[in-house]
């Protein structure tokens, strides 16, 4: 059974809805119809357990000149253990397409930074921005103590929690415009607590940051990563006009 690392590590446990997709590693060579002009995206010097922000403005020269967030890369490789954050506050609203003509390696994560909002809920994600914002502050903090903070991110978790939505009255909003929507997110939570995660995925993500030799500062799980995925990479608009469908929250004609 592996041990915990004698350094002291402070987990902190948090029940937010994230976005994240990895690809296996092994190589794959393929031609995608890249003109190579952006170079080779090339991340084998990164530590594992850094994450590095996705920004075109930082490399010399700048990728993208025509702002269109397609990248003509001659190869990618991303190592094991390190994370590249594809943030909307980077790289706008629009699609990011990645394109290669050579070699294609990753075996680290992309993440979508798809942290969001969800309608009537306000309070509730308001309190898990504020946490993960804490626990970043946190980390850099402790580093004085040799302490790591570590955040586990997962969807929703198959809990008897979920069920309890069933049990709540409503019935005081039924006057309310947002009734309707109410109605349907009930039916959305009852969903989470069938399709959510096993208890059981969470606690091996806890035991892989405990006793790893190199944790990485965020894990993020999701029962749905292809649907988080479309997601935070259509533009927020979109997403929005989506969710208010879906929930009823569209202006009547």
């Amino acid at each position: 059974m592996p041990q915990l690392h004698p350094r002291p590590l402070a987990m902190l446990v948090l029940a937010l809805l994230a976005v994240f997709f990895v690809i296996p590693a092994g190589a794959q060579t393929f031609n995608s119809g890249s003109n190579g002009s952006d170079g080779a995206l090339d991340l084998s010097a990164v530590p594992a357990g850094a994450t590095v922000d996705f920004d075109p403005g930082s490399f010399n020269p700048p990728l993208d000149p025509d702002r269109d967030n397609v990248y003509h890369f001659t190869t990618i490789q991303i190592p094991a253990g390190v994370t590249v954050r594809l943030s909307a506050d980077r790289l706008g609203g629009a699609p990011v397409v990645w394109l290669a003509s050579g070699a294609v390696q990753i075996a680290g994560t992309l993440d979508l930074a798809g942290r969001n909002g969800n309608p009537l809920s306000g309070a509730y994600s308001a309190s898990k921005h504020a946490i993960d914002g804490l626990s970043e502050s946190l980390r850099r903090e402790m580093i004085l103590f040799g302490i790591d903070v570590i955040i586990i991110a997962p969807g929703a978790v198959k809990t008897p929690i979920w069920g309890k939505a069933e049990e709540v009255d409503i019935s005081p909003y039924k006057n309310s415009p947002f009734f309707p929507a109410l109605q349907k997110v009930r039916t959305v939570m009852l969903q989470f607590g069938k399709n959510g995660l096993p208890a059981e995925t969470i606690a091996a993500c806890v035991h892989e940051a405990l006793t790893t030799a190199q944790p990485k500062v965020r894990y993020q799980i999701t029962p749905d990563p292809i649907r988080h995925l479309v997601t935070a990479m259509l533009p927020r608009r979109t997403v929005d006009r989506i969710i208010a469908k879906r929930l009823g929250l569209t202006p009547s004609a």
